[in-house]
């Protein structure tokens, strides 16, 4: 009851304390939700080559609502914080869940609904990003990924401004566009009829 009443004067205060938001509405910068790269032309070796160029971005004095609301539209797990162009945070999909009303409260709906929309995507974001260039080898993006247990590098300019995400699910992308390529091969090599198509399959989110 005392973290519950806590909640809900803290909704209050910061309702009060931030007034409504100044920008309301998602932004996506870039020009292309899907990597900029084919495998029947080119072998990715850098950044550029597999990294998502359409970006859709958050401000510091957006709520969580929207936030929220950016992740099930366009399929993403990972939002970065922008402020003139360059990045200053990163909110994840892991971070929106930490800030959730848990759904063991008979007023989950309710106050998790109050919670997003009064509490700002600058209170949980990760400031402190991980971040490479576009012509960071992709070998070395994927060991920093790997060794920080990060879902997502943003791709900065050396000015810091945001050109564009790379994520475990582009790696996974190209993981399997090679799979598929060597299952082709040796099929054509021994004759043997394509695969069925996979069921129920989703697109990954990012």
């Amino acid at each position: 009851m005392t973290i519950l009443l806590s909640l809900v004067l803290r909704v209050s205060l910061t309702s009060r304390k931030q007034g409504p938001d100044r920008r309301c509405a998602l932004r996506v910068v870039g020009t292309s939700f899907a990597p900029c790269v084919h495998m029947a032309n080119v072998t990715p070796r850098f950044v550029r080559d597999l990294m998502t160029r359409r970006v859709a971005i958050l401000f510091e004095e957006q709520n969580l609502e929207l936030a929220e609301h950016g992740m099930k539209e366009f399929r993403f797990r990972h939002l970065p914080v922008v402020d003139g162009g360059k990045i200053v945070g990163l909110v994840s999909e892991s971070d929106l869940l930490r800030a959730s009303v848990s759904t063991l409260n008979a007023d989950f709906a309710l106050l998790d609904d109050n919670l997003k929309r009064n509490f700002f995507v600058r209170e949980v974001m990760t400031s402190d990003v991980v971040t490479v260039r576009p012509d960071t080898l992709l070998s070395e993006a994927a060991s920093l990924m790997q060794e920080r247990k990060i879902g997502c590098l943003p791709v900065t300019e050396s000015d810091g401004k945001l050109v564009g995400i790379l994520t475990q699910s582009d790696f996974v992308g190209l993981a399997k566009r090679f799979l598929d390529q060597r299952e082709l091969e040796a099929r054509s090599s021994r004759h043997l009829p394509p695969p069925p198509p996979a069921r129920g399959m989703k697109s990954a989110r990012r």
